[in-house]
């Protein structure tokens, strides 16, 4: 069964729609600065109402097709106000039963837990609900708080993937890592600040 709402301790995870647009947009000016090293190319237009109104209707539509799944996160005490996303893409069902997986923090809401908490949460989600079998990440090198949150969440390094994907106009290598639902279990996290 498909939800458009979950619940951790303290935060709300909600698929959107495009009446969040300007929502949406006002989180990636707020952190331009803090996710842009570390983010695919983005097209010119990206800043612009239209395009993330585009977004998430696309976005929307891969979801109930469950092609994607990304969930937006807000904190209990300000439900509308968005500090977050995860998303996993690329969800390929029938012999592969594997998705990409990303997310982003505010940077007024890192080191925190917030995006540990989320996290494990997306991943109860695409594994119980969605019936995946293995997640994978790509993350830059000297992106060093991304890759000690997915080692904490139990991601297994596999190696690199050379020049996989433009970060700023330039192919750069990323580090991939992976997680098998048989290595998945919610009792083995403990909620540990991160």
């Amino acid at each position: 069964m498909m939800y458009f709402q979950y619940e951790t301790p303290r935060l709300l995870l909600k698929v959107l729609h495009t009446d969040a647009t300007e929502k949406v947009l006002e989180f990636y000016e707020e952190n331009k600065a803090q996710f842009e090293p570390y983010e695919l190319t983005r097209p010119k237009n990206f800043y612009t109402l239209k395009y993330q109104n585009a977004s998430l209707a696309y976005e929307y539509d891969q979801i109930l097709k469950q092609k994607g799944l990304r969930l937006w996160i807000f904190p209990k005490e300000d439900p509308e106000q968005i500090i977050g996303c995860i998303s996993f893409s690329n969800i390929a069902k029938g012999p592969f039963q594997s998705a990409i997986f990303g997310y982003k923090m505010h940077h007024s809401y890192q080191r925190q837990g917030y995006c540990y908490e989320a996290c494990k949460k997306a991943l109860s989600i695409i594994f119980n609900d969605y019936h995946l079998h293995r997640i994978e990440a790509k993350i830059l090198p000297e992106n060093v708080p991304s890759i000690k949150l997915i080692e904490k969440l139990g991601f297994q390094f596999e190696g690199i993937e050379y020049e996989c994907a433009q970060v700023n106009h330039v192919f750069r290598d990323h580090y991939r890592f992976s997680l098998l639902q048989p290595n998945f279990s919610e009792k083995n996290y403990d909620n540990p600040l991160y």
